[in-house]
């Protein structure tokens, strides 16, 4: 790829971060404001940390679509990064979330920072292993691609409906895991 068409890359994951955090704020409060079966497996249906981590599925796959249309469609690889984005973003919040949560009391500007980070660095994945030299396009990686989105929706669903009793699916303002009853 040309080095125009890598700088076109890095504006738009760059301003990524930014949309994807706008998105994701307002993803937070989707099945509040229209509860329903579909959303509960797609946004936060309480406050627990996994329920966070489905703020990192649609907000970046609408962005990457986005994105797609927009420059990510010239690179072999840019489907493929995307998918592993999508894995990689949810696991360091949860990483980051689980490494600090036993020190800090859980605050707004904290999970924002969180949200931030782990959100440049889905981002800059996507850019690293789109204009990386390795070969991460064709059909099989395209399907894996396929099977790591539906993957995912599977787990947030089977999460949200039967989560384990466990502090990172503990919603600690009401001490209930999954949807609130």
């Amino acid at each position: 790829m040309k080095k125009a068409d890598n700088r076109k890359l890095i504006r738009w994951c760059v301003i990524g971060v930014f949309a994807a955090m706008a998105m994701a704020s307002l993803w937070h409060f989707i099945y509040n404001w229209l509860p329903c079966e579909f959303l509960s497996v797609l946004s936060p249906v309480n406050e627990s940390a996994w329920e966070h981590a489905k703020l990192f599925y649609i907000p970046p796959l609408i962005w990457y679509a986005v994105t797609y249309f927009a420059v990510g469609r010239r690179y072999p690889n840019y489907v493929f990064s995307c998918a592993v984005s999508l894995i990689l973003m949810p696991a360091l919040l949860l990483a980051m979330y689980s490494i600090y949560s036993p020190f800090l009391d859980e605050t707004l500007p904290l999970d924002i920072v969180n949200s931030l980070v782990t959100i440049a660095f889905g981002m800059w994945t996507v850019y690293r292993l789109t204009v990386s030299k390795w070969s991460l396009g064709g059909h099989a990686l395209i399907l894996a691609s396929l099977f790591i989105l539906i993957g995912l929706m599977v787990l947030y669903a089977a999460m949200t409906y039967y989560p384990i009793e466990h502090p990172l699916f503990m919603d600690n303002r009401t001490g209930q895991y999954g949807i609130p009853r």
